[in-house]
């Protein structure tokens, strides 16, 4: 079934693999995967054959990287990433030495308007807005997408002393959530409304629906603003509401 919010038809009930609750999972085999010593050498032996090739390293792709066998175990969580629940995580390699990103996806995308492609979140107190910083900051952060890309990647290097907990929740669930008892949000969220400080004050949707896929490109900051990043005087309030 199909409901009309604003100009599209969004559904109001997303039935798939990717629209789970945390309790669904009652073991971590069920989304982690464990590089094998010989796995784990493979992908030594494609960093030398990479290596070799005398190649920048934007340059890197499956085909100059090549795993026989390992690309096989990351082709299945690519695809579960893609179309099933969304996420995986691999663990066995040593972070200073490679990843293996390009088997999951084939385009990187700039985390900045300098165009790095990598950023550290580390606490930073060298100055009070550093500290205050979302990615310098040892406050929890609130839920938020990611706005870099369709697939966002950490690469763990270490686990804190305390705390540090990565959590994440399934943005179908979500919207099932709303779709279920506040049905009325979906049509307000997916009005060309809303107004990002960070996107030159252009108003756009929260909500999307696009070939059977729901999209949602949300952070709080960016809406509301904060102490450390005002919105701009001239962009519109929004209401706690």
């Amino acid at each position: 079934m199909e409901s009309c919010y604003g100009t599209r038809s969004f559904p109001q009930l997303i039935d798939l693999p990717g629209a789970w609750h945390g309790n669904r999972f009652s073991h971590e085999s069920e989304y982690v995967y464990n590089l094998s010593s010989q796995e784990v050498e493979e992908i030594e032996n494609a960093l030398c054959h990479f290596k070799a090739l005398g190649l920048d390293g934007d340059l890197i792709c499956r085909q100059n990287f090549p795993l026989p066998t390992v690309g096989k175990s990351l082709d299945r969580i690519r695809l579960d990433v893609h179309e099933g629940k969304g996420f995986g995580l691999v663990r066995g390699i040593n972070p200073l030495d490679y990843g293996v990103q390009s088997y999951i996806a084939n385009l990187r995308g700039r985390q900045d308007e300098k165009g790095n492609m990598l950023v550290h979140v580390v606490a930073d107190n060298s100055s009070n807005l550093s500290s205050q910083h979302h990615r310098h900051s040892t406050s929890e952060i609130t839920f938020h997408n990611e706005e870099s890309g369709d697939i966002v990647s950490w690469l763990t290097r270490s686990a804190a002393a305390s705390g540090g907990r990565c959590i994440i929740a399934s943005g179908y669930a979500v919207y099932n959530i709303l779709d279920r008892h506040h049905p009325a949000s979906i049509h307000q969220l997916s009005q060309p409304k809303w107004v990002f400080a960070n996107q030159e004050g252009y108003p756009r949707p929260l909500f999307f629906y696009d070939r059977n896929r729901i999209m949602l490109n949300f952070g709080r900051v960016p809406l509301i603003g904060n102490a450390i990043h005002p919105c701009p005087a001239h962009l519109p309030r929004i209401s706690m509401k």
